[in-house]
């Protein structure tokens, strides 16, 4: 899974770079030492000859392991770079860099640490155990944005996809999901939507995941243009981050969230903290 190498590439940098510096303070440390013990033994050099003999060879095998050491972080260096540099998100990120650099920081902010871990919270609780079906899925995301990484995590939790329906009026986050498609080719239909609410057809769908409802209207608005059978799953996410002007629907609870968008048979609801705000997730259908 691209997104879950990537992570643990960033991961595994930063402790690299946090030894790094942690090994290069020991090492001036031993040097400082070094160079302390040998004006000692300036000045009692006749003495102290044997001692100074055993204290170079400790010298060289200890500056060896630390060359040794040095010569491994930047082979890891290299490589956690190289696995983070070559995935499919930064080779879109560098499109966006070039074709539309305003869009650039909302790339890699739909790959921080909250937005992964909001997905990877939902996908844990995603089993096929719990949620599987004997059909292969339809699955609509609302405010799909990039489309990625969730679509690859999905892929991990869903035994069988037979179609996935994207809704964002953005033509650039569009563009986007072209890239990561041609990146990932997916085996299933992938097609994308403009506004979720303008849609008006009838349709069957096993689930329909939105994980930023505090950004637009209830998705239980919509409950007339599906069909009964089979009863859709709904998968919605919300926070109470009401400092920011564009979320326009929080709520202060998960209970909250499942009565307003009218999910009475709940399979799940729980939330997490954030630091500066809560994220409540609701499972379930109407």
């Amino acid at each position: 899974m691209f997104i879950k190498d990537f992570k643990k590439a960033e991961i595994d940098l930063n402790i690299l770079q946090r030894d790094r510096r942690a090994a290069n303070i020991e090492w001036q440390r031993c040097v400082g030492l070094w160079e302390k013990t040998s004006g000692q033994w300036d000045k009692e050099e006749a003495r102290r000859a044997a001692e100074k003999r055993r204290n170079v060879v400790e010298w060289e095998r200890t500056k060896g392991e630390w060359e040794r050491t040095l010569g491994q972080f930047e082979k890891d260096e290299v490589n956690y770079n190289n696995t983070m540099e070559w995935s499919p998100y930064m080779k879109v990120k560098r499109f966006l860099d070039e074709s539309y650099p305003e869009y650039a920081s909302d790339l890699l902010d739909s790959i921080t640490d909250g937005q992964y871990e909001s997905k990877k919270w939902m996908c844990q609780i995603l089993r096929p155990e719990n949620f599987g079906s004997k059909d292969p899925f339809k699955i609509e995301i609302v405010g799909s944005w990039f489309g990625w990484p969730l679509i690859e995590m999905l892929e991990g939790v869903v035994e069988k996809i037979e179609q996935i329906d994207l809704y964002d009026p953005d033509e650039v986050c569009q563009e986007v999901v072209q890239k990561y498609k041609y990146y990932f080719k997916p085996s299933y239909n992938l097609n994308q939507f403009g506004d979720y609410f303008e849609r008006n057809d009838k349709r069957i769908r096993h689930m329909i995941i939105c994980t930023s409802c505090e950004h637009m209207p209830d998705i239980g608005e919509m409950k007339k243009y599906y069909k009964e059978t089979p009863k859709p799953i709904f998968v919605l996410q919300s926070n109470d981050y009401v400092d920011l002007p564009e979320h326009e629907n929080c709520v202060e609870s998960s209970s909250e969230l499942a009565e307003k968008n009218q999910i009475t048979d709940i399979m799940y609801q729980g939330e997490k903290d954030f630091g500066n705000y809560k994220r409540f997730m609701v499972i379930g259908r109407w």
